[in-house]
Formats: structure tokens, sequence, C-alpha cells
């Protein structure tokens, strides 16, 4: 999900990490910093090693991981006070015109789109990467406002974010997700035709017109090959940096090992 390796730079990484994962990200060019696994100091240092590298966003694992926990322990009782960090955009994000500020998602907002569209929360579990990493980005319904389809599922179809910079004084700094639902294929095909479509990953979107249910039921329809057309011709912004991966590659690259 969070990409192929040669989207990124750089890993921190433990130096404890099986010699076979440090062998695949340097042969993707990945340049890899270690650190003293245990000790924030020595993490600190190797942090800031990557950070001088030129043209370098970080995009942190940990935000992810906490997304996680934090979502697994959200209630009807602590969602007021809850608020999700989804960590800063990606350049990918950046690309489509989303401002450069945090990303947040209010407990309470999310509970009342569960209730409203009628599914369990564990499929936000990975939200964070999902959005950075998309399949597709849009125009949202409003000016200023996106939608970013993810590869996360709702039965048959993919989970939609709704994003746009906040209002207010509390939120103004801040990019506010104001919804998570499911999206039907066919309504994210007329988007295509439209013309709203701002970035598109053209391995993962083709993918996922081929197999959405919906759309897949019309596969001589038109639509449908107007909609590959546009995509495979589809011209994506710059992104004008790469990531820095901050991550314990075990977690992102398959291996052998337990």
């Amino acid at each position: 999900m969070v990409g192929e390796l040669n989207d990124f730079t750089a890993a921190v990484v433990p130096n404890d990490i099986p010699l076979d994962v440090e062998s695949r990200l340097k042969d993707a060019g990945v340049e890899v910093f270690e650190y003293e696994k245990g000790d924030k100091a020595s993490r600190a240092e190797a942090m800031q090693k990557a950070s001088q590298m030129e043209n370098v966003r970080f995009f942190l694992q940990e935000t992810n991981e906490r997304f996680n926990a934090e979502l697994a322990a959200l209630t009807e009782e602590n969602a007021r006070e809850r608020i999700f960090n989804l960590g800063r955009p990606s350049s990918i994000l950046l690309s489509t015109g989303i401002e450069d500020k945090p990303i947040r998602l209010y407990g309470t907002k999310l509970l009342s789109k569960l209730r409203k569209h009628g599914y369990d929360k564990s499929a936000l579990k990975n939200l964070p990467l999902a959005i950075n990493f998309p399949i597709s980005v849009f125009e949202g319904s409003h000016e200023g406002s996106f939608a970013i389809l993810t590869e996360l599922k709702i039965k048959d179809n993919n989970i939609l974010a709704a994003l746009s910079v906040g209002k207010g004084r509390h939120d103004i700094d801040f990019n506010i997700i104001s919804s998570v639902y499911d999206k039907r294929g066919d309504s994210v095909a007329r988007w295509v035709t439209d013309g709203k479509m701002l970035y598109a990953d053209k391995k993962k979107a083709l993918d996922y017109f081929s197999v959405s249910a919906p759309v897949a039921e019309a596969q001589n329809n038109q639509e449908l090959i107007s909609v590959t057309n546009i995509i495979q011709n589809f011209e994506n912004p710059k992104v004008s940096a790469k990531f820095s991966l901050i991550t314990s590659p075990r977690w992102m690259l398959p291996t052998s090992q337990p």
C-alpha cells in the first residue's frame, strides 16, 4: 500500500533489521540511516541526518500505528475528546493542491459517519497510509475541498475521504477530514469523465475500475472505455519531493521470517 521502494529516498531503521531487508532497500537506491535499537537519542540523530537530505518529506509509520491504536480505543464515551492526527500531507497530496497542514479527524465526526453509513470502525485501519498513497484524488463538492479514493474497502466499495482546510480559529491551521464512507465505482467513473480527477496512481486506478463491481458489470460500456483512456493518458501533477521512510522495513517488506 505504501508505494514502490523507488518512491522513497531514505529509511531510518534500527540496527537489528534483517540483512536481506537492508539489501533490498539499498538495491532500490534507498539511503539507510541506522540507529541503536531502543536508544531515543541515537534515533533522533539518525532522523536529523536523514532530514538534511535535499528535497525530502517524512512519512512516519508511528503516525499510522498511533492512529490504529486510538481507533481501536474509540468509544461513544471518549469520542468527544478524541482528535485523530493523520500526519502531514504526502507530496502526492500536495501536488493536487492540498495545503501543507496537518490532517485531523474528529472522533465525534467519525462515529457519526459510522452510524450513518453502517460500517465498523475497523474498516478504517491504516487510514493515514491509505490517504497519503491513494488510488486517485478528485475535486471535492465545494471549492477548496478534495475527495481521496483509497485502497481500503467496505464490502465491495472502496473508502473515500473528504478533506478541506478547517474553518474557525481552532481548525484553520489544519486539513480536516469531514467524511469517510464507501463510494460506488460508477459514481467515481463519472468523476473521471467529468474532468474532476487531480491525481491517479495509474496502475491502482486501472485495477480499481477493472474489478469494481458496479463498473465491471458494464465492461463493454462506453463510459468504462472512456474512463480507461482518460486514466492511461492522464498527466499527473509534478510531485516535487520524494518521501523519506521512517519505519521498520520488516513491517513494509514481507520476508520469509515470522
